[in-house]
């Protein structure tokens, strides 16, 4: 968002020039979901007056979608189930990929899938392949009895707050520990959101929040100030710090989440961590 004077509202412009250079024929497939990219469908209907086939698909949980999901169960580090329900049928789902925030990139690609032919069925089988990228929500099972969900490819403030969501729907978990790194390019807003990440932490299922680098200080302070937070709160400057803070801490039946952007490189503070 740094490099956009209107925050959010300047990056869906931007977006949108995709669907601008939609060709007569296209379709554009839109994130029901998100009201910016919902909008985007006017730009589609103007080039219809114009006398041209361009057609909208929708996919998302609102009502409005073309693909969407039914029937959503967390199955915590296991991922998801649900219902896709496209324009031709319907298929149960076990999505692998944790947290119920990758429904939304996996009915993307359902719907992709739908206009190009692909059957409810062909798409579920392929869903049920996904695997994470490299430091994205990758899960790993320490043999000291505790687990890590490395999500320390890339943070911000919706991201970090869905993340903490799924550690909140692990059922066993002895403690939660949240690791969040600052959260970087965010513009003049960054101390504020990362002030809210906070407070929204603080009323979170979490029992430890350690923040690292920068205005994550911020972060930790705001968890810190709220009453009754009752979590372990503590701040380091850098990644191997973090690091040894983990190490001198973890027990068997932990749950951990690494979370930071890029350039805070969280991933290596799992170096410090018994094999």
């Amino acid at each position: 968002m740094e490099n956009f004077p209107d925050g959010l509202e300047g990056i869906a412009a931007a977006k949108a020039e995709i669907v601008h250079g939609l060709k007569p024929t296209g379709t554009a497939i839109l994130n029901a979901d998100d009201p910016r990219v919902a909008r985007m469908a006017a730009i589609v209907l103007a080039r219809r007056q114009e006398h041209s086939g361009a057609q909208v698909m929708y996919f998302g949980r609102n009502e409005a979608s073309h693909v969407t999901a039914l029937d959503v169960t967390s199955r915590g580090l296991l991922g998801t189930t649900f219902t896709l329900s496209t324009l031709k049928g319907q298929a149960a789902v076990e999505l692998p990929l944790v947290g119920e925030h990758h429904i939304s990139n996996a009915l993307a690609a359902a719907a992709v899938a739908t206009h190009f032919g692909v059957s409810p069925d062909a798409i579920a089988a392929q869903l049920r392949l996904a695997q994470p990228g490299p430091h994205r929500g990758v899960v790993r099972r320490y043999a000291g009895g505790f687990t890590v969900v490395d999500d320390s490819y890339n943070s911000n403030p919706v991201a970090l707050q869905e993340a903490v969501r799924l550690l909140e729907q692990v059922p066993d978990a002895r403690r939660r520990i949240v690791v969040a790194g600052e959260m970087l390019e965010l513009g003049e807003q960054s101390r504020e959101m990362h002030i809210a990440c906070g407070r929204a932490l603080a009323r979170a299922r979490v029992d430890m929040l350690l923040g690292v680098a920068g205005q994550a200080r911020d972060l930790v302070a705001a968890a810190q100030a709220e009453p009754n937070h009752g979590m372990i709160t503590d701040f380091v400057e850098t990644a191997s710090e973090a690091g040894r803070w983990l190490a001198n801490r973890v027990q068997s039946g932990d749950v951990i989440l690494i979370k930071g952007s890029r350039g805070v490189r969280l991933e290596t503070c799992l170096e410090a961590l018994p094999a």
